[in-house]
């Protein structure tokens, strides 16, 4: 027991210790680079070269391993220097076998990264101050990137499943054509692109290529993109359109897409001469039928031609549907695309509507202006209705006039309706407005107040005031209920208010009616509650 306690003790006073690489929470500062030293000045390929890296970092330490790069100045060429950590001496070192085909030359210092054991991290470059070289011996001299000469694609025409064949002609004195290159055409109505690969050719110095062109391929004209020249070097030169090459095939297959253009829109009056432009994507040599659907009857207006247009003179109103066909000239297809599209001769009205100047309700007598206006026919014709008491009666017959004065010679609910069509429309109508009008206007809803709250003393004088909605002319009737009898307190009038005096104590019931000054009806509406006078 006591050496369990002994032990116990031990641990308290002394705690257990670890260590996984774990370190303080302060350090948050990136290691300092101190200085480069490059050991040889001058080496020959297929010798090494020795770069040690001094750095310093207070906290956690330096990484175990790290890098240098350095960079040819005139060939943007660069080589990458791994480094590892010298536990006795604090330093980075690091050595490269330079191959046979690197660049003569000075070879500049470019940048590197210390990172410490945080994860803390700097990078560095010429810009911090620090700068070291070395000289390449013996390697290749050739600094210069191959020049162009020439591009060719020998088919001017190819079909898809067949091949195109390209050249191209370039020269580099120094170290000689790579074996291998590149060359991109792009269509420029889709954006898709095409690469050919290129071989040289070491009997004509160019180089050739082939690509069968693959059935789904666009079709129409694919130009030049780019391409990429590379000696054996390594020195490499990119060439586009802007440095002055050209050249293109065409594609010849189906047509893709079609549209259509009409220089009117629809709809038209009947006699107008309306032309239509098919345009069409894909094929090279395109050709359009022009077809129209009249009654359910397809008609052909135009048959396979490389006119694009047709202009259409139509001699009856209708709905119309075309229907523009078109194929590639060598096309066995009866289309290889088409577009369709509906257009209407004589204007048709597409919509109606109706506005009052005197919003509903409104008194007998007053007069009311109807204006309509309608959408879709350039020429619209407006027929005005009304209904009273379940019975439809036209007010005015069509006509290009727009509008209509109505004066009410009864009270009560009318239903308008206003029925528009085009002057050359046989329909009854093309579309129609309707909506309802109060005449004599009516009172929706009655609020009473009091000026002294129930329950009161018995003597006690309390005004009842009524307001109303609904009405702009309201007129109210005050009646109060005492022991089962009713009794009118004050008739119809336009006065709003009654004070009441009760002469004997109980429960009284209270009703104000109220109703438009042109009403006939007993009431429109009411409002009751209950009032207690007390002794």
């Amino acid at each position: 027991m006591k050496i369990i306690v002994y032990i116990l003790v031990l641990t308290l006073i002394f705690p257990l210790s670890y260590s996984n690489n774990v370190y303080a929470d302060e350090d948050i500062t990136a290691p300092v680079l101190t200085g480069i030293n490059v050991i040889q000045e001058t080496v020959s390929v297929g010798s090494s070269i020795q770069v040690e890296v001094a750095g310093s970092d207070t906290d956690s330490g330096l990484a175990s391993n790290s890098y240098i790069n350095f960079v040819h100045p005139e060939t943007r060429k660069w080589i990458q220097v791994s480094l590892t950590l010298n536990q006795s001496t604090r330093k980075y070192e690091g050595s490269y076998l330079l191959p046979s085909d690197t660049v003569s030359g000075t070879w500049e210092f470019s940048d590197l990264r210390l990172t410490d054991n945080a994860g803390n991290y700097k990078s560095y470059n010429t810009s911090s101050g620090y700068t070291d070289s070395f000289i390449v011996e013996g390697g290749v001299e050739d600094k210069t990137a191959p020049v162009l000469t020439g591009i060719n694609v020998i088919q001017e025409t190819v079909s898809v499943g067949s091949s195109i064949q390209v050249e191209v002609a370039g020269s580099d004195t120094d170290s000689g054509l790579a074996s291998n290159s590149y060359i991109n055409f792009v269509h420029p109505e889709t954006r898709k692109w095409i690469q050919v690969s290129l071989t040289l050719n070491q009997s004509t110095g160019e180089y050739e290529g082939s690509y069968l062109v693959p059935s789904d391929t666009v079709s129409g004209t694919w130009e030049f993109s780019d391409l990429r020249l590379t000696d054996n070097a390594g020195n490499y030169k990119s060439y586009n359109t802007s440095s002055g090459y050209t050249d293109s095939f065409i594609v010849s297959g189906k047509v893709g897409s079609i549209n259509i253009r009409v220089d009117k829109t629809s709809p038209q009056k009947l006699g107008s001469s309306i032309t239509l432009t098919a345009t069409s994507t894909g094929s090279p040599n395109p050709m359009y039928k022009f077809w129209v659907r009249e009654n359910g009857v397809w008609k052909v207006l135009k048959d396979y031609s490389t006119e694009n247009t047709f202009i259409w003179t139509p001699s009856t109103k209708g709905e119309y549907l075309f229907s523009i066909h078109a194929k590639d000239a060598d096309s066995s297809s009866s289309y290889d695309a088409y577009k369709a599209f509906n257009y209407t001769i004589g204007s048709k009205v597409e919509n109606v509507d109706v506005t009052v100047d005197e919003a509903s309700p409104q008194k007998l007598g007053t007069s009311i202006t109807l204006t309509a206006t309608s959408t879709g026919s350039s020429n619209p014709m407006y027929k005005f209705w009304v209904r009273e008491n379940g019975v439809w009666k036209v007010l005015k017959d069509y006509s290009t006039e727009n509008t209509f004065i109505w004066t009410p010679s009864t009270k009560g609910e009318y239903l308008f309706s206003i029925h528009a069509k085009d002057a050359d429309s046989s329909s009854s109508y093309d579309a129609y407005k309707a909506f309802n009008y109060t005449i004599g206007s009516k009172v929706e809803n009655v609020d009473v107040t009091v000026d002294e709250a129930s329950p009161q003393k018995l003597g006690t004088s309390i005004t009842l005031t009524a307001t109303s909605t609904g009405s702009s002319n309201p007129m109210y009737k005050f009646w109060v209920r005492k022991n089962g009898v009713w009794k009118v307190l004050k008739d119809y009038s336009t006065e709003n208010t009654f004070i009441w005096t009760p002469s004997t104590k109980g429960e009284y019931l209270f009703s104000i009616h109220a109703k438009d000054a042109d009403s006939s009806s007993s009431y429109d509406a009411y409002q009751a509650y209950t009032y207690t006078i007390n002794e």
